[in-house]
């Protein structure tokens, strides 16, 4: 619910596009999405200027986790 679809989305694309660059172990995918989702604070997403933000936030977000399983 609420805009963690769009957190889970984008967290997801992030750590497939380094697994597939070879720089991130398939085993590491799940657990960047998790502490993604984790790291998350749910917000309605009314408009699409709100969940384009997020998506942004949350590609970020999941970089920055990411970069702690890079190899």
């Amino acid at each position: 619910g609420k805009t963690y679809p769009v957190v889970l989305c984008a967290s997801d694309e992030i750590a497939v596009s380094l697994f597939l660059n070879k720089k991130l172990r398939f085993t590491d995918i799940p657990k960047v999405v998790e502490m993604s989702l984790e790291a998350h604070a749910p917000s309605d997403g009314t408009d699409l200027e709100e969940i384009l933000e997020v998506d942004m936030l949350a590609r970020s977000k999941a970089l920055e986790i990411a970069k702690r399983f890079i190899q």
